[in-house]
């Protein structure tokens, strides 16, 4: 058997692979014995069918099976040997030669390759990336401060509807004539009257009281199909065709009043973080604050990094190799239009792939492993318990250990583990960049920040319409949000 390397391009090339029926027939003699042991025919005693009968009716998939068989591992053995750094698996080439495996011994065939084309990634100071640390105001620390006073405070009755309050309501089906139906859907839930309600709730029960009674549409009420099944655990096909046939009667109108800015609210806002009094209170929401928009900041600098990466690395991928390729791993064959609408993001992704290989090769460090991620779920649940169940660093760890195996091993959590991963390797990188290159500092305004990806949007797509160079590690395309505490359970 003969392997032989023809270039057919700067990153191409097409392997002969030359088989003998002396370099398979040992293995295909074995197999035709086998089957013949296995098979059970009319007329023949299990074990004593006739290897020339099997190699009749047999023969030609049996010898099929063992040249490919002996085409994967050689071709291994040869990409192994050789160092190829190849981009998949080898293709075959069934323009350069013909098979018959009912007629042919001996055999050639052919196969595409692509090498990975070598690029070099070395981080040093010279590489200036810039690190946008948002500051909170003093108006948004105000309303953070507001915004828990709110949460923790408590709930009094009111006598109307009016902006942030909570109704309390009974939904009953109505029929044709406006008369409650018996043994009709009747359900008790409550609805906030907010800036996030539907328009059509805000109008219907602003000024409302107590044991008023009205006829709704609960799927406007609630702003949608889903929203009004699930608020009134009801199935939405029973809904769907009900639009205006319920009675809502107003049960109890509740609001929350402004938590005391005292020690018993500091705590629960807080809870271990020595906060005593209004100062220290702003103090710890601003840090919270910095600590939340430092997300969008370093997700802003890992984006530039990987933006620097692809504008200093040049990757060509050929595209007539990437169609072939596309075509053969693909199990329903789809057309070259279909293929070429996919092409520039599989290039993309490609790439991405490439340099962040090579980044690993020269940065071991960024590697992400299961430990880890175990470890840093161990210590997301152990902090949860502690809050809410006044657990200890022992009791906690107990608790965790006991569950934390079965629960990384159910699939149901495998989008949660994948997403902790690529999280971890995420903040490996940032801290590779602020160790090799240099990071300047840029403090801004929350406002200041969000027209800064504004225009850095409007430039991108000035430039060009074409796809991010990277689909899967886009900028945000949305305007960054202010946080909710980190207390919040609403």
């Amino acid at each position: 058997m003969n392997i032989t390397k023809e270039q057919t391009g700067e990153l191409t090339a097409t392997l002969k692979v030359e088989v003998k029926e002396s370099d398979y027939n040992a293995d295909y003699q074995q197999e035709l014995k086998k089957y013949a042991r296995q098979s059970v025919i009319p007329g023949f005693r299990p074990g004593k069918v006739p290897v020339g009968m099997i190699e009749k009716k047999y023969g030609t998939a049996i010898r099929a099976d063992s040249i490919n068989k002996l085409l994967n591992e050689k071709l291994t053995e040869y990409i192994k040997e050789e160092k190829l750094n190849i981009l998949g698996e080898p293709i075959p080439n069934s323009e350069k030669g013909k098979i018959d495996f009912e007629r042919q011994k001996d055999f050639d065939f052919y196969f595409d390759i692509c090498n990975i084309p070598e690029i070099n990634i070395e981080l040093n100071a010279s590489i200036e990336l810039d690190f946008f640390q948002i500051k909170p105001t003093d108006e948004q620390v105000n309303k953070q401060l507001e915004h828990l006073r709110v949460m923790y405070g408590k709930e009094v009755e009111v006598e109307m509807v009016k902006p942030d309050t909570k109704v309390d309501i009974e939904l009953r089906e109505l029929n044709d004539e406006g008369v409650v139906v018996e043994d009709g859907i009747f359900s008790t839930c409550n609805i906030l009257i907010n800036q996030y309600s539907a328009a059509y709730a805000i109008e219907r029960l602003t000024g409302k009281k107590a044991e008023d009674v009205l006829t709704v549409n609960p799927i406007e009420l609630f702003g949608d199909l889903k929203s009004a099944a699930d608020k009134m655990a009801v199935d939405k096909s029973k809904l769907e065709d009900k639009p205006d046939s319920f009675e809502l009667k107003i049960i109890k109108i509740q609001r929350r009043e402004l938590a005391e800015l005292n020690q018993e609210f500091f705590d629960k806002a807080f809870h271990e973080k020595g906060v005593s009094d209004v100062d220290s209170a702003k103090q710890e929401v601003e840090k919270q604050m910095q600590e939340y928009f430092s997300n969008d900041g370093q997700f802003v600098l890992y984006n530039d990094f990987i933006q620097w990466m692809f504008d200093n690395t040049k990757i060509n991928l050929p595209d007539d190799f990437l169609r072939k390729w596309l075509h053969s791993i693909n199990e329903n064959k789809p057309s070259m239009e279909e293929i070429d609408k996919e092409l520039v993001n599989v290039k993309n992704k490609l790439q991405t792939e490439i340099i962040f290989n090579k980044l690993k090769e020269n940065y071991p460090q960024i590697e992400v492993n299961y430990d880890e991620v175990k470890e840093s779920f161990k210590q997301q649940f152990k902090k949860v318990l502690k809050v809410y169940s006044n657990y200890g660093d022992e009791e906690a760890d107990k608790e965790v250990e006991s569950f934390i195996d079965e629960w990384m091993r159910n699939k149901k959590n495998n989008n949660e583990i994948e997403n902790r991963f690529q999280q971890l390797h995420q903040e490996k990188v940032l801290d590779l960049i602020r160790n090799k290159c240099t990071i300047k500092e840029i403090g801004v305004t929350f406002d200041e920040f969000n027209n800064i990806m504004k225009e850095r949007k409007r430039d991108t797509l000035s430039e060009n319409d074409s796809a991010s160079h990277h689909d899967d590690e886009e900028h945000h395309d949305h305007e960054h949000s202010e946080p909710e505490s980190e207390n919040d359970q609403e």
